[in-house]
This record gives structure tokens, C-alpha cells and sequence, in this order.
């Protein structure tokens, strides 16, 4: 058999008022029924019978087409008491379902209101918290920076008096000493110049002396090397002298001797 909670209303009702292959319908009953006084009526007509042939046959096709109809109406009173049974229990459902719909609905909408609602004065609630603690942090901030600030001022204002201090002492000192190795400077330079003048006039003095005793020394020596150089020539002149004139009377008398 089918499943009615599985299938639609249409299906069931379909389902109900035409049988599955293994029920007969009224139909094929009536047809059933038809044939069957058929074959009855066949059997009886056999001669001799009082009744006529078609009188019979009347009888009961009569008879045959009551039953077939009383069956016809009995299934479809049937078939229309399911079908308006299964139309009842399905409003009911969906009237049923369509109110737990909307109770669902209105449940959970109304829980929804309430979160949000819940969350919203949550929100409202951490954000004046914040708001406040802010506020508080902000003003111990702004006095502290203000105590920090006078007391940085005063620490300032007495830092930079005790440098200014300390800069005049510095620098007073530092001119002292400045004036002290200036004149350290100018009495070594006075008496390194004079030194060095004194060094070098002596210097140049004793230059002078080695030249002229240099040159004298030169002098000399070059006349000493002029009268050698001069005595040599003069020898070598005489000697070339001799010897040319050697030569020449060689030659005369050897021109002379050939022409005797």
C-alpha cells in the first residue's frame, strides 16, 4: 500500500479512489458481474423453460446492472468520504503548521527584540564606562602635564642660571689664560727672532769667511795649475820646436845628398 503521511493530498486521494494493480476496480467488477450473469443466463436457456428467452435475458441484465451500480456508488460514496477526510486533515495541518509558524516566529522575533534590546543598553553601558574613564584619564593627564610643565620651567629657568654662571666663570677664566699665553707667545717669539737673527748673522759671517777663505784657495791653486800648465806648454813648444827643426835639416840634407 502507499504511504499517505509521505504524499500529498492529490496523490493519496488518487491513490484511494483508483486501487493499486492487486484490488479490482467496480469496473471490472461490474464487468465481472455482467459476464458472469452472461454465462448464467446461458446456462439457463435450455428448452422447455416457461420463461421466454428474453425475458430471462432481461431479468437479468436488469438484475446484473442494479448490482453495478449499487457498486459504483459505493465506491465513489467511498472515495468521496476519504477524499473530504484527507481534505479536512490537511487544513488541519496547515492550520496546524501555519500557527506553529507563526508562533515560531513571534517566539523568536520577540527574542531577537530582546537581544537587541539587551545589547543596545549593554553597548550604552561599556560606552558611558569608556567615556568616563576617558574623561578621568584625560584630566589626570592634563594635570600632571601641567605640574610637569611648572616644574620643568623651574628646573629650567635655575639650569639655565646656573649655566649662565658657569659660562661667565669659563669664560672669564679662559681670557686669563688667553692673555697669560699671549704673552708667553710674543716674549718666546721676541727672543726666539732675536736668537735666530743672532744665528744667522753668525751664520752669515762665518759663510763670508769660508768664501773668500775658498776662494782664496781657488786663486791659488789655479795660478799654482796656470805656471804648471803654462811650464808644460812651453816645454812641449820647445820640443816640437827641435823637433821640426831636426826634421827640416834631415830633410835638407837628404836633398842634398840625392843630387850629388
Amino acid at each position: 500500500m502507499s504511504d499517505f503521511g509521505r504524499k500529498d493530498l492529490s496523490d493519496r486521494l488518487g491513490e484511494t479512489i483508483t486501487p493499486d494493480s492487486q484490488q479490482k476496480s467496480s469496473a471490472d467488477q461490474a464487468k465481472e458481474s455482467a459476464t458472469g450473469a452472461y454465462d448464467n443466463l446461458a446456462g439457463s436457456l435450455q428448452p422447455g423453460d416457461s420463461k421466454s428467452t428474453s425475458q430471462k435475458l432481461s431479468d437479468q441484465t436488469h438484475s446484473t446492472f442494479d448490482s453495478t451500480s449499487d457498486n459504483l456508488s459505493s465506491g465513489t460514496g467511498k472515495a468521496q468520504n476519504i477524499a473530504s477526510d484527507y481534505t479536512s486533515k490537511a487544513q488541519d495541518n496547515a492550520s496546524g503548521a501555519t500557527k506553529n509558524v507563526q508562533d515560531t516566529a513571534s517566539h523568536y522575533g520577540q527574542k531577537a527584540q530582546d537581544s537587541a534590546s539587551a545589547t543596545a543598553g549593554d553597548a550604552q553601558n561599556v560606552a558611558s564606562d569608556y567615556t568616563a574613564k576617558a574623561q578621568d584619564t584625560a584630566s589626570d593627564y592634563t594635570q600632571k602635564a601641567q605640574e610637569t610643565a611648572g616644574a620643568t620651567a623651574q628646573n629650567a629657568k635655575e639650569t639655565a642660571s646656573n649655566y649662565t654662571a658657569m659660562a661667565q666663570d669659563t669664560a672669564s677664566d679662559y681670557t686669563q689664560q688667553a692673555q697669560e699665553t699671549g704673552n708667553a707667545v710674543a716674549q718666546n717669539a721676541k727672543e726666539t727672532a732675536s736668537n735666530a737673527y743672532d744665528q744667522a748673522a753668525d751664520n752669515a759671517n762665518a759663510a763670508q769667511k769660508n768664501i773668500q777663505e775658498t776662494a782664496s784657495q781657488y786663486t791659488q791653486q789655479a795660478q799654482e795649475t796656470g805656471s804648471t800648465y803654462l811650464a808644460q806648454a812651453q816645454n812641449l813648444a820647445a820640443n816640437a820646436l827641435n823637433t821640426a827643426s831636426k826634421a827640416a835639416s834631415d830633410a835638407a840634407d837628404y836633398i842634398s845628398s840625392d843630387k850629388k
